[in-house]
Formats: C-alpha cells, structure tokens, sequence
C-alpha cells in the first residue's frame, strides 16, 4: 500500500489520508513538530517498531493463569482491548509523527485481525467483564481514527459492522435496571466514553454515529450518581480514573467538534477538590482507598484544568500528573494559572456520599493527613471490609496505611478483608465479606471539621452484621467508632485519637486493635503501644545529593553533560560474566519532589540510561528501571573484572545513600547478607565530583519522624504483637508490618492515641485514667497539657481542652 499524507487544512487528519468524515483526532504542523520534538519520541518509535512483528490475536493467545482462573477467564476482554489499544496508539502516533507507511500497514492488519476474531458475540468477549468491551471500542475507535483513510472500502465496512455491535450491545446493557453494573459502576464511564470515541470514530456510518446522543445521556447519568456533589467518586480515586479516561477523552472530543460540553457538569466540575484533598503530604500519590490503589493524578486533571480553566486542577497536572504524552500534544499545554490547595481549599473535608472524612494541616511534607471512611454501598460497585478504617500520613512517611486494590475476597489473605485493615477484629474475625459484588453499608453519624479537634462518627454495626446479600459478618450488637483529630498549635503537631465503642453481645469475647504501616517502617512495642519508626535510612554517614543551584538548565542531558554536572561513582569487581541488576537507596528531597527523582546511571562505557526513580519524600530501596511510565528493570550484562557505575546529577535534589547490584532478576527487595551473590556500594566510599556533594547524615532530621502510638482499654491489654499481613495475589506492595493488642472484654472500650512527630519533635507524656463511665486521655508537650474526656454511654463527641 502507498499512502499520501493530507495538506494541512486546519489540521491533520491521523488517517494521513483523504477521507470523507471529520477525523477522531487532528494535528496542525506545530502539533506534529510538538510530537517528534518530545524526549519520548525516540522511545514511542522503538514501542512502534516492536509492534512491527505483532500478529492479531487470537483466542490461543488467551490462556487462564494464576490463582483465580475464573476471574482471569472473565478478563480476558481486558487483555484484547488494551493490547488493541496500545498497538493502535503507538503505530499511529509513530505513522503521524514519521509518515513511514509500515506503521500504517500494520495498523491495519492488527485492528481487522483482531476484530475478526473477537466480535462482540465471540463467548470469552461477550461472558467477560463488560469493562473489556470499553477497552475494545476504545481501541477500535483510535486504531479507526488513525487508519480509516488507509483502509480499502471492505476493511472500513468489516470495523463498521463489528464497531456497530459493540455500541449496540453496551446500550442494551446500559439500560437494564438487571445488569449488575447498571448505573453507578465504572464501567459506565468505561464503555459510555468508548462507545462515544466510536459514533465520532464513525460519523460517515449513520448506524453508528446515531446513537451519539444515547452515549452522551448515559455519560450524564453515571456522572450524577457516581461523583458527589463534592467530587468524591464512590468506588476511591483510582477506579474514577479508569472510568474517566474514556469518558472525558469522549467529553474533550465532543467539546472541540461544538457539542454538549460536559465538563460543565457540577460533579465533574469538582473532581479537583476530591483528588486534592486525597493527596498524601509532600508528595503526589493519592490515598488507597475503597479497593483503589495508591496512584497519582492522571491526564483527567490536565483535561479539566484546559477544559474548565480550572487552577486546582492545573496545580495537580503540574504537581503530581503523569506525562500525558502523546496526548498532550492533541490538547495543547495553554494551561490556566496554577492555583494550590493551601488558602483555597479548606484543610478539613465530608464527602457525605462517599462517607470519606478527612482533615490535614496542609500539603506539603511537613503536614500530616488523617482520614476516616465509613459510607453506604452501592451495589455493584468495588468494596472492601474497611467501615471505620483510617489512614494517617505524615512528614512525608506513610503511618497507618491502606492495603489496596484487592477484589478477591473469596482468597483468605485478601486486600479485601478486615484483617487488611485499621480495624477492630472480634474472635480474629471482621466484618462480612466484601469484594467481588459484595459490600457492607456503614454511616458517619456526625462531623466537625473545626479546630482545635476536628471529629467524625462511624457506625459501622450494619458492616459487622452482614454484607448486601445477607452474609455475616463476626457480629456485633454495637460498633461505633469516634475519630478526633487535634490541629497542631502551641509548638504541638497534629495528632489524633480513635475510640471504639464495640460490643459483640453480652459475653466476653476477644478483641483485637490492629493497625498496618508501611514495609519501611520497623516497630518497637512497648507495654500498651509502640514506636513506629522508618527503617530505610540513608545507609552509613553520608548520602550524595545535587543541591538547587549546581545544576546548569542549559546543558543537555547526556551522559558527558550530566557527568560534567555532577557524579557520584565507584570502582568494583565481578568474580564472573553475567548479568545485573541494581537497586538504588534513594529519595526525592526537592520542594517539587516529582522534580528531583532521576539520575543518568552509566556502566563503564555502556549506553547510559534515565532512570526515573520513585518520587518518595523519605528513604526508599528501588529498583534501576528504564522508561518513564512503562518501566522495565534494567539489566546490565558484564564480563569478569573491574568496572566502574557512575550515578550522575539528572535533576537537583534527588539524594544516593547506597547502590546494591545483583544476579537474582526476581528480587522484590535489595538482597542482604546472605542472600544471593551481590554487590554493596555506599556513598561513604563513593568518589563524589562536580555539582553532586557529599551530605552528612546527621544533618538530615526529616528522615528521623516517627509515630508515637499508645493504647488504652477498659481490661487489662495483652502484650503487643508485630506481624506482617502478606497477599499473595502477586501485586506490590505485598508487605505490610502490622501491630495488634487484645483484651478480653464484653466491650473494650478501646482508645488509641496516634502522635505524628517530626524529628526535632520529643515525645509527649500520654496518660490515661479511667473511672466507671469516663476515660481521660491527656498529652503534655513542653508547653501545654491537653485534656480528651470520652463518656461512651452518651454517644456523644469527646471533649477537648488544651490546658
């Protein structure tokens, strides 16, 4: 085939061909410079060309795996849609930015391949999860927009007929009351926004492009029902954005072609307040919550900041998004002013809806974030057992965390369960089974979000009874929770403290407090508590470090530049040839730490490579990847005798403690002592050049905070116990230190005091005394005494005084 590329009227269609219809997607010259200018772009060609030797799919490519066959059998679509998907963007994106027709050629061949075998009626499509299908449309619709001028009229007509059945059948779907996704679940903004892409995709084809209005009214029902009117999504931050990555993908397309503009829509329109207040202090993840991973801001925030003007949403993008390339070259970068969170957002926030609490001192890694959720159920919708759960996240180190993404609850070390969470276990048990189209229904009874104790209710006694479908739970005739969360003042940081009012029935039962950290977290029991302290810091006396002001802006990053700025290297020995892999001891110390968190890493002479490192604000073991988002271990094959590593200034303020180098490919965490054949290489002995210095550790405090945690009960408390809850379903992390304490009463009565300290901070004094209806909790700081009373008979808010 020869294909003729279009003049520019106006922009550039991406079919790069004369065609009838107004194209998906459009470039103008600029654009299209844009996209070949990008550092990415080198890499976008090399993902190309390996889609050079693809070959349709096939159901043979589909095979179960894993544990859970059944759940991989229904995911198949999943594995369709998204492989369509990425062969689509990268050979189009590569054919408008090279206008090299192999990349066209095979464009084709895979988009009809692969629709021939796996038409909406093929059984593993039609039985899998309907969210597969949107990831099919959503490939069809890109890999069309791309290619529809280069195809022959019959291979248009083939995608048409197959595309027809896809919109047809989600719509059918989409309007029954009995289908379990009906309504309120991601896979509306899943489907409604690809099917969408594909009425645009296919305007010549009027069986298509009729139903756009029926897309657009099914968009506008899921945004009513799953986003607040506070912008909290009810399934957690990250399924609001695998919904909305099709969804306003969709909104975008039909905005700039002078349709609906549903970035107006009053919920979508808050989206950047949710995403705001989930952001964990001083960095730019946001919290795990409600079956969501940790995860940062995605290109809907770049969306909204564009569509709406919006400065909220602009300081995310900026702050904390993801490189949205090569998108980010269609929606242009005439960004709004960037407006931060502190000043215009309050530091206290109800989601009602959601039944999601939270409260912070600010933003930044000197902050600390303490949040609560205990909301209704929307069948069907992701859930886990976690009413009453709270996280707290301070001084740049992750406290009392979630587990994450689990939807598996069937598995007895699932994600899902209670015993993954903050909670109160009865007997060793929680509450009823959620995950997998279960879910518990909890309530916040009451909120404050005032100064100097901000507070917030759950009733999670429903969620300890049953699940949506009648399945029990451990029990309880009473499960209440108060969470009071004190502003820091007087010198004082922000602390907070839990109270359990929990009663399975009359008789005595076992109950246990339980609380998870973070895997770099070690923890040091004590009587009725702990310290909870960060283990992973700098190793030996001295880290390496690029400080603001060393690095020249006007120097290109190659490996000569980047050494020439500064250097960090070492001299070492191999017994043997093979091959390594490295790890590094690092973190991200800038005030933008998403601005501090690479190096240039080189082995003797070999290729060097970018490595974008995790964007952590405390000390963190990672491993040596290349690539930015699709990251890949790197491997370096070494002949025997000495080398030299060189780690090398990329951008200021990412910091070096130490590099491991080892053969085990599969190591989820650098090898110690003992283990498999490595090299250990510290900053101590490193020779540190150029604009890189030497740092003493002494003179870092931050790394020094701590959690101070003490527990009181109605009955005597047994001796603390650490474990570790540990999932095996494979994903990260799959390591959580966890702190438990049991009494055995009729109702514990329990309160737990949760002191954040940063390092120049000294313990406060916690005490508590108890009379036969009361319990009085104070902490006294240096300069002040504060006095918490809690009269659980009343059901009312403890009161607090500062003395």
């Amino acid at each position: 085939m020869r294909f003729a590329l279009l003049s520019i009227i106006g922009g550039v269609s991406l079919s790069l061909a004369a065609s009838a219809q107004q194209p998906l997607l459009s470039f103008s010259d600029a654009r299209r410079q844009q996209l070949r200018e990008h550092p990415e772009y080198v890499n976008l060609l090399k993902k190309a060309d390996g889609y050079l030797k693809a070959r349709p799919m096939t159901v043979d490519d589909l095979k179960p795996s894993g544990r859970d066959t059944k759940h991989s059998t229904t995911a198949f679509p999943h594995v369709v849609g998204r492989r369509l998907n990425d062969w689509s963007e990268a050979l189009g994106f590569a054919w408008v930015g090279s206008g090299d027709e192999r990349y066209a050629e095979k464009g084709i061949e895979l988009l009809c391949g692969t629709l021939a075998n796996f038409p909406v009626a093929q059984p593993y499509v039609l039985k899998g999860f309907a969210g597969g299908r949107g990831d099919i449309m959503r490939g069809i619709a890109i890999g069309y927009g791309f290619f529809a001028g280069a195809m022959t009229p019959e291979q248009r007509d083939q995608v048409a007929v197959v595309s027809e059945a896809y919109v047809d059948n989600f719509l059918s779907e989409a309007d029954n009351p009995k289908i379990w996704w009906h309504g309120i679940h991601n896979y509306n903004g899943v489907c409604g926004g690809a099917a969408g892409l594909l009425t645009m995709a296919f305007a010549d084809y009027p069986g298509i492009a009729s139903k756009q209005g029926e897309c657009i009214r099914i968009m506008k029902r899921w945004f009513d029902v799953s986003i607040d009117s506070e912008g909290a999504y009810v399934e957690g931050a990250g399924y609001s954005q695998y919904g909305l990555s099709n969804s306003l993908l969709f909104a975008w397309l039909l905005r700039e072609r002078g349709g609906e503009d549903l970035f107006k829509h009053p919920h979508v329109k808050q989206l950047p307040r949710f995403y705001a207040q989930s952001l964990l202090p001083g960095t730019n993840i946001m919290d795990a919550r409600n079956d969501s991973n940790y995860g940062r801001v995605n290109r809907e925030c770049l969306l909204l900041a564009l569509a709406n003007r919006d400065g909220l949403a602009a300081w995310l993008w900026e702050t904390s998004g993801v490189d949205a390339y090569p998108y980010s070259v269609i929606f242009g970068d005439d960004l709004p002013p960037s407006t931060p969170p502190t000043g215009l957002l309050p530091l206290h926030q109800h989601f009602p809806d959601r039944g999601l609490c939270v409260w912070r001192s600010g933003w930044s890694d000197r902050d600390v974030m303490f949040s609560t959720e205990a909301g209704p159920y929307y069948p069907t919708t992701h859930n886990q057992g976690d009413k009453g759960h709270f996280t707290l996240y301070a001084y740049g180190q992750n406290w009392a965390v979630d587990t994450g993404y689990g939807n598996d609850s069937h598995f007895e070390d699932s994600r899902c369960h209670t015993q993954a969470h903050n909670c109160v276990l009865i007997d060793g048990k929680g509450q009823a089974r959620s995950g997998n189209g279960h879910g518990t229904n909890g309530t916040i009874v009451a909120y404050n979000g005032e100064a100097p104790g901000g507070y917030a209710l759950a009733d999670c006694t429903e969620a300890y009874q049953k699940n949506n479908r009648g399945m029990p739970g451990a029990g309880a005739e009473l499960a209440l929770r108060h969470h009071l969360y004190v502003q820091p003042e007087q010198g004082a940081p922000a602390y907070a403290v839990v109270f359990d009012d929990i009663r399975k029935d009359a008789a005595e039962h076992r109950y246990t407090w339980q609380m998870l950290t973070w895997g770099n977290v070690a923890i040091d029991t004590r009587p009725n508590g702990a310290l909870f302290r960060n283990k992973h810091r700098p190793e030996g006396e001295s880290y390496a470090w690029t400080p603001v002001g060393k690095l020249d802006p006007s120097k290109p990053l190659s490996a000569s530049a980047a050494a020439a700025t500064g250097s960090c290297s070492w001299e070492f020995e191999t017994a043997a040839a093979g091959d390594w892999y490295l790890w590094g001891l690092v973190r991200a110390m800038g005030v933008d730490n998403g601005k501090s968190d690479s190096f240039v890493v080189q082995i003797d002479e070999q290729a060097p490579i970018d490595w974008h490192m995790p964007g952590n604000r405390t000390w963190n073991w990672a491993q040596v990847t290349t690539g930015v988002t699709d990251k890949t271990p790197w491997r370096v094959t070494l002949p025997a005798g000495k080398h030299r590593l060189r780690f090398m200034t990329r951008e200021p303020e990412a910091a070096l403690s130490m590099v491991v180098l080892t053969r085990d490919a599969e190591a989820l965490l650098p090898p110690q002592d003992g283990d498999s054949e490595h090299i250990g290489l510290r900053v101590d002995h490193a020779e540190v050049a150029g604009g890189m210095v030497r740092r003493q550790v002494a003179d870092e405090s931050a790394a020094l905070s701590r959690l101070l945690l003490a527990v009181d009960a109605a009955a005597p408390l047994a001796a603390p116990v650490v474990d570790a809850f540990r999932p095996t379903d494979g994903r990260q992390p799959a390591h959580f230190p966890r702190f438990g304490i049991d009494t055995t009463a009729v109702n514990p009565l329990f309160v737990a005091v949760l002191v954040p300290l940063p390092g120049e901070q000294a313990e406060p004094a916690v005490g508590f005394a108890r009379s036969a209806d009361a319990v009085e909790i104070t902490v006294t700081w240096p300069t002040h005494r504060d006095v918490i009373r809690w009269h659980p008979a009343n059901r009312e808010k403890p009161s607090f005084t500062r003395q």
